[in-house]
């Protein structure tokens, strides 16, 4: 097991260092730079004056040296300084990161505790009007996207309860109420989609494990459905259930972009659009290097549970 983890760290590092140089040229392949989204296009400014500026900023060296220079700082630790506030790119990082964590774990949660019931309960009663209910459930999760689902909740909630997004984010440990009734939509509006993966996943794995002979034999010695299902089926079900699980929690921490910019959250993906559009290039890249080593971290740390889960899982 302790080989087996730190070759998997090892391996983070290419991974890492091709996202880096992806996230780098993409950035710096966009037209315009910080300079023309700090002045407007209708600002007057000469080319002495921007070129001053640029220089100021760093941005005025060949692409290749600003590569190098930020990837040096990088692996020292140091994700450089926003172009826009002059605040350290992990300062910036950090505001948003709880906002967005909080509203992965509780769209993961509802996602969870609602997707695999219903994966169970669709497995057990195979072809019957319950199954036929859950997948017509699952089909429709699957087929609209969060966006969607959030602006026609928010709609929905300021239409018939009067109530619309605070403009001002309430963290949980000042106001956990008043923090939970801003994340309850937009967490509902992440969930759905996940707890549609989660219950296809359930119902398809536990379709497969009923139908072992362990399965079989569980029953012959006269337990009750009940135990076998829960005990025997679920357990060994859940190996792809987690899988999925972690893959979606992972997603969660970069793809909430679009949910937080309609419920006015102040998280990463907040941060990140708005360095994308003023060409605050150190922000962006640091960001997409936290999400991508978050990605990684949550994938190993499922593998590692595999272990726990079934005994019958090595690693070497």
């Amino acid at each position: 097991m302790r080989r087996y983890f730190f070759r998997r760290v090892i391996l983070l590092l290419p991974t890492l260092l091709g996202v880096s140089i992806i996230a780098f040229l993409i950035m710096h392949l966009i037209p315009g730079d910080v300079v023309d989204a700090m002045i407007g296009t209708e600002a007057n400014l000469s080319e002495e004056s921007r070129e001053t500026l640029q220089r100021v900023l760093g941005v005025d060296k060949p692409i290749a040296r600003q590569y190098v220079d930020w990837l040096t700082a990088l692996l020292q630790g140091d994700l450089g300084v926003s172009l826009i506030s002059g605040s350290p790119v992990v300062d910036e990082l950090m505001r948003g990161l709880p906002v967005t964590i909080e509203l992965a774990i509780v769209s993961s949660l509802i996602a969870i505790v609602l997707g695999v019931p219903l994966g169970v309960i669709s497995a057990v009663h195979r072809r019957g009007w319950l199954d036929g209910a859950t997948r017509i459930l699952g089909l429709a999760g699957l087929s609209m996207p969060n966006f969607w689902l959030g602006i026609l909740l928010l709609l929905a909630a300021s239409r018939w309860f009067n109530w619309s997004p605070k403009l001002i984010y309430v963290s949980f440990w000042d106001n956990p109420a008043e923090n939970l009734s801003q994340m309850l939509l937009p967490s509902i509006a992440l969930s759905v989609g996940f707890m549609a993966v989660v219950m296809r996943m359930t119902r398809s794995s536990m379709l497969e494990v009923l139908n072992q002979d362990f399965i079989r034999t569980a029953r012959a010695k006269g337990l009750r459905e009940s135990a076998v299902v829960a005990r025997h089926g679920l357990r060994n079900a859940l190996i792809p259930v987690i899988t999925i699980a972690g893959i979606q929690f992972a997603y969660l921490l970069g793809g909430a972009v679009v949910i937080e910019q309609i419920f006015g959250l102040p998280g990463l993906g907040w941060i990140l659009m708005k360095g994308i559009m003023q060409r605050d290039f150190p922000i962006v890249q640091g960001g997409v290097m936290f999400i991508t080593l978050a990605f990684m971290v949550v994938n190993l740390g499922v593998d590692l549970i595999y272990a726990r889960l079934d005994p019958r899982i090595s690693y070497s």
